[in-house]
């Protein structure tokens, strides 16, 4: 409610002729009559018989606390506005809305002081959007909040079809780059989510988003199987790579802690790291076909279970106390305390990868 009014100077009116003084104000309390005050350089004077009397409209505008934008979603809060213009409240409407993508939001209760919402499309600026509606008058003020833009969360992952094509679930969007190749085997994620890295089984390694490239593993020799996983160091600063045989390679800062060469399981298929472990301290999981997995260095285990089809690949938790396997029809079990988000329809040459931020 609005307790004071500036008028302009009115430097060169005639002294002595009338003032018409036009009072507006936001939304308050209806039915509620206010007394109308005139202060100038010469004194305050109450006008008599002024007075300001709020009517029943729609409710004042909501007081935004926080909107917050991960991934695909947008969570936005809210407190009550001041005024609810004379009847109770009865919902809240709440939209995101940008350039190019059609809004997305709801109307919720009157009770409700938050609301999440999703197809949040990564690189747009979204502005938010709240307003409150009574019983007798509707829709009142909106409050606006933004642009703001969405930055990558890691509660979710990527996975790579075999046709080189990349899908994002959970907050973790795609953010551009695939390869049209039909021999993509594997897609590995850097520590922020903000790039990722391809695979394909002769060896060769494309980066994108902020994925550096390290080279070729092992360089101009041979490869002792062909490439079937990747995975980023602690850092980002390298990678590891897996063969169908179990022989892993390094590049950059990752330093080989032992291979699965030999292992029971049948054929490698994929290789994680274990998050929390280091340059100094290095430690990843390499999974076998069966859904065996092994650890090397400072990795633990939590387990393995059947899965409809083959497996395919596997990513650690953000913790590095759980992680994810992937069977090549797209289904995704989770270990330890990772959690399932979902799974994709299938595509032309089943999926080959799963990524995480």
């Amino acid at each position: 409610m609005a307790q004071s009014a500036l008028v302009q100077s009115t430097r060169g009116y005639p002294d002595g002729d009338p003032y018409v003084l036009v009072a507006s104000s936001a939304p308050g309390p209806a039915g509620v009559t206010v007394p109308v005050t005139v202060v100038t350089r010469t004194g305050t004077a109450r006008v008599a018989g002024a007075s300001f009397r709020y009517v029943a409209s729609g409710p004042g505008p909501p007081q935004a606390e926080r909107v917050r934008l991960v991934g695909s979603r947008a969570t936005v809060r809210w407190k009550p506005p001041a005024s609810d213009g004379g009847s109770p409240i009865s919902s809240y409407t709440v939209v995101a809305l940008t350039a190019g993508e059609a809004p997305a939001g709801a109307t919720v209760p009157a009770s409700a002081r938050s609301l999440v919402i999703g197809r949040i499309a990564s690189n747009h600026l979204y502005t938010s959007r709240i307003v409150a509606s009574n019983l007798a008058h509707g829709r009142g003020q909106w409050t606006s909040v933004g642009p703001l833009g969405a930055t990558l969360g890691a509660a979710g992952y990527r996975l790579a079809a075999a046709s080189g094509s990349v899908a994002g679930f959970g907050t973790l969007p795609g953010v551009g780059g695939s390869l049209t190749s039909s021999s993509v085997t594997a897609i590995a994620g850097t520590p922020r989510g903000l790039g990722y890295w391809l695979a394909t089984s002769d060896g060769s390694v494309y980066a994108f988003g902020h994925a550096r490239y390290y080279g070729r593993p092992g360089g101009a020799q041979a490869l002792r199987g062909s490439v079937v996983g990747i995975t980023s160091t602690p850092d980002g600063r390298g990678y590891y790579v897996v063969t169908s045989a179990g022989a892993v390679y390094g590049r950059g800062d990752a330093k080989v802690e032992g291979s699965a060469v030999g292992r029971a399981g049948g054929a490698a298929v994929a290789i994680s790291v274990a998050p929390g472990s280091s340059p100094g301290a290095p430690g990843y999981w390499v999974l076998t076909s069966s859904r065996s997995v092994y650890r090397f260095g400072s990795a633990h285990g939590y387990g393995s279970a059947s899965l409809g089809a083959p497996a395919v690949a596997m990513a650690p938790a953000p913790d590095g106390r759980g992680y994810w396997v992937v069977a090549s029809s797209g289904e995704v079990r989770a270990f330890g305390d990772a959690h399932a988000e979902g799974r994709p329809g299938p595509r032309p040459g089943g999926f080959v990868g799963i990524a995480t931020g």
